[in-house]
């Protein structure tokens, strides 16, 4: 029994190529979404204090 290199959805066939375009297109939006999350202006504050936490204990404070 061979094996199909094709995934049947819908009657339809989807190869390779489409899925890893799919997953491609996905990883570049969650990608894109972490950098605006990350560079957000409502974020700054809180990761400002959480850059001073090894040195305010490192000072025992």
């Amino acid at each position: 029994m061979a094996v199909k290199p094709a995934i049947i959805s819908g009657g339809k066939k989807m190869n390779f190529t489409i899925i890893s375009s799919v997953v491609t297109v996905i990883s570049l939006f969650v990608f894109l979404g972490i950098l605006y999350w990350a560079f957000s202006s409502g974020n700054k504050e809180r990761f400002e204090k959480l850059a001073r936490l090894p040195i305010e204990n490192e000072n025992g404070k």
